[in-house]
């Protein structure tokens, strides 16, 4: 009976333990429901890039980026992040027309363009927006075909009516209107570029002054869009990009006319005389254009020349005629000692085929 009772006495004590755990360390007070805050729309977000700028990035929620950003641009483009901002404030861009041998990379602009090939569509939509807000005259082309592939997918309102914003960019009387009153180089580029994609015939007169107009690299642009045309206006245009003489300028022009009107290269180079500084190049195309009138021009520059120097003694050697004997003769004593060996290669061309 006792052993009984004491049974049912430990069976009480763990029932108790049970019900009544020992007390722990005292919990500490139940923390608020965090509130998750509305993730930024991205459709919002380019709206108000194309329409605020770098006003946009001044907000809250950017300033603490700042601090990462000096740590590196990031080599790809998922969005906008606070790099953009510096981009909009210091837009260092590409040329429309490349007219140096030094080719440096701008990585902001490069990470923008290969954006505009996301396969995430608003992806695509903010590099867009950056691009156009700055006018970058080097993609054009490739941000037209991307705000064509946005127009015929989108759906969503929001992003259709930017869309639509940003196609008026491209209609023809608002680039004709702007093209009468460009604001910046980077302004003057992109205009020439995008009406000479378009095939914008009356703005060939606008096209025509910029390319003859003394200022890179505007003239480079303006020339690369009327290349874009064809027939006879835009052949009159290019040739009198030639005749302006503007180095670069020119020699491109003259590069194209050599190919689609040989004859009115030919009659422009004869009828314009060119500035000392670059008779040669006058020399050059008239050569190409086996009009032995050349070889003087050719034999009085050579000397002064690189790079292109060894053309130019073979257009010496097998343009010279009889008339030019005197001056091809002589002509290893005009040149530097290290293209004398080229001049006496030219001189012997020229003996051998005047004996045939």
């Amino acid at each position: 009976m006792r052993a009984t009772s004491c049974l049912f006495l430990l069976a009480a004590l763990a029932a108790c333990h049970k019900a009544h755990p020992a007390a722990g360390p005292a919990a500490g007070p139940v923390a608020p429901a965090q509130i998750a805050l509305r993730p930024p729309d991205r459709i919002d977000d380019a709206v108000s890039v194309w329409r605020c700028g770098e006003a946009f990035f001044k907000q809250e929620r950017w300033q603490a980026e700042e601090s990462v950003l000096f740590l590196g641009e990031p080599e790809t483009f998922q969005g906008f992040d606070l790099a953009c901002m510096y981009f909009l404030q210091y837009p260092d861009l590409q040329p429309a027309v490349q007219f140096s041998c030094a080719i440096r990379v701008r990585t902001a602009e490069s990470r923008l363009k290969y954006a505009l090939s996301h396969p995430d569509r608003y992806v695509r939509l903010q590099a867009l927006v950056l691009l156009m807000r700055v006018r970058a005259p080097s993609s054009v082309c490739k941000q037209f075909v991307a705000l064509t592939g946005l127009r015929t997918s989108e759906t969503d309102s929001r992003a259709r009516a930017l869309l639509e914003e940003l196609g008026s960019c491209f209609a023809p009387s608002v680039l004709l209107q702007r093209m009468k009153s460009i604001r910046s180089a980077c302004d003057a580029e992109w205009l020439c570029m995008a009406v000479g994609m378009l095939g914008i015939r009356e703005a060939l007169p606008y096209l025509t002054e910029a390319a003859e107009a003394d200022l890179m690299p505007d003239n480079l642009a303006a020339e690369r869009a009327i290349e874009r045309f064809e027939g006879v206006e835009a052949d009159r245009a290019l040739a009198a990009t030639v005749a302006a003489w503007h180095y670069s300028v020119s020699m491109h022009a003259a590069e194209a006319l050599l190919k689609r009107s040989p004859d009115l290269l030919h009659d422009t180079l004869r009828s314009s005389p060119a500035p000392e500084s670059l008779d040669y190049f006058q020399g050059l195309y008239l050569a190409r254009l086996n009009d032995p009138s050349a070889v003087p021009i050719l034999c009085r520059t050579v000397g002064k020349v690189g790079i292109i120097d060894d053309e130019m003694f073979q257009h010496i050697g097998r343009l010279a005629a009889e008339e030019h004997r005197a001056i091809v003769e002589n002509l290893p004593t005009l040149v530097r000692p290290e293209q004398r060996a080229m001049a006496e290669g030219a001189l012997a061309a020229f003996t051998e085929r005047i004996k045939k």
